[in-house]
């Protein structure tokens, strides 16, 4: 049995379908699609209270005592990923994939 449902396979195929401009650009743009699909699966949450990161710097009410920050470690980390890619996650365009929002 697949981990993956219907609608990870047409998440892909519309990544791969997209308009092709040159192999470096292209190659940098399914990688991003690609940390954007696999963040959208599996978020980072915080270690302690399950919550998603979703706003930096919310406290967690569980971990660390009054006002501390959640520990968000669990989940994907998109960021890692694009870096062994050899992207640098900071530098990119605001985009709209139109999936898994």
């Amino acid at each position: 049995m697949s981990i993956y449902m219907e609608q990870h396979y047409e998440d892909v195929a519309k990544i791969l379908s997209k308009d092709a401009r040159t192999v470096e650009i292209v190659t940098e743009d399914i990688a991003r699609d690609f940390a954007d699909l696999f963040a959208a699966d599996d978020p980072l949450t915080c270690l302690h209270c399950g919550q998603e990161a979703i706003e930096l710097g919310d406290t967690c009410p569980v971990g660390g005592g009054i006002g501390a920050p959640h520990a968000h470690t669990q989940g994907f980390n998109r960021e890692q990923f694009l870096e062994a890619c050899g992207l640098d996650p900071k530098q990119e365009k605001p985009r709209n994939l139109g999936f898994h929002q």
